[in-house]
């Protein structure tokens, strides 16, 4: 007869006649000799963090000397440790023995989002394990908090096109003159637009503030925008036309010069 039928004839003595006496002889037949009622208390569901700490409790067995505490942990996209076993952090499934009636452990897990637990304990007397145990298993799931707090970002809007020098007055015998776009985004910053830098470099420090604030995103964006420049009243514009990747035609601003 194999453990399990022991334990279930021990369980069921009262109901046998003849024979079920001498099984209450030899085992007798007392709730005590069950095996242990297991309870688990603590944290079980939405966890704040990676780590949940329990407290598992249960009743004494008749004669037992003390236990052996199995912790495993299934149904879980987390890879768990447990403390309380032994010193330190060990790797689930995990087992420990116990002289008292319960056993507190952490089990941690990093990132993790659900699990199912398993806890076994078996009475244990002067010859070593009985094979008696009583188990529990619980679910715990944690689900997706609440987003942050939501805000507007407005620093890609284009409020205004500036053109440095505000005026010109080409000298005569003067091969060229530069001139300068710088974009103002709604939160103030102006990038540089399209145009030779080095050329721009008198009026940049009137925008060093401004130009410091530039974010990566804004300047692509400040790229990306195709300046033209025409002179109607005569005289010539040259320039280097928009082309390449990243030129948006549809943002397409023309310049006149009077």
């Amino acid at each position: 007869m194999t453990a399990p039928d022991l334990l279930h004839l021990t369980r069921s003595c009262a109901k046998w006649m003849g024979g079920a006496l001498l099984v209450a002889t030899l085992l007798g037949c007392t709730p005590a000799d069950a095996a242990p009622k297991l309870r688990v208390s603590g944290l079980v569901g939405l966890a704040p963090g990676d780590s949940l700490t329990y407290t598992l409790r249960w009743t004494a067995a008749a004669r037992a000397t003390g236990y052996l505490v199995r912790l495993s942990a299934s149904g879980t996209n987390g890879t768990w440790s447990a403390t309380g076993f032994q010193s330190g952090a060990v790797p689930l499934p995990a087992s420990g023995p116990t002289n008292g009636l319960s056993l507190q452990f952490t089990a941690i897990a990093t990132p993790w989002d659900s699990a199912t637990f398993t806890a076994t304990v078996e009475s244990v007397d002067a010859i070593g394990p009985t094979g008696k145990t009583s188990s529990v298993s619980w679910k715990v799931k944690r689900r997706a908090g609440p987003p942050g707090p939501v805000t507007v970002d407005s620093s890609l809007i284009i409020t205004g096109l500036m053109i440095q020098p505000h005026s010109l007055t080409v000298a005569p015998n003067t091969l060229s003159e530069p001139l300068c776009p710088f974009i103002r985004f709604a939160n103030g910053a102006v990038a540089i637009g399209t145009g030779d830098r080095d050329l721009c470099a008198p009026h940049l420090a009137g925008f060093a503030a401004e130009l410091a604030r530039v974010s990566p995103a804004q300047q692509a964006l400040a790229d990306s925008i195709c300046i033209t420049w025409e002179a109607p009243d005569g005289g010539t514009v040259e320039y280097e036309p928009c082309s390449g990747v990243g030129v948006r035609p549809e943002l397409l601003w023309r310049v006149a010069l009077r």
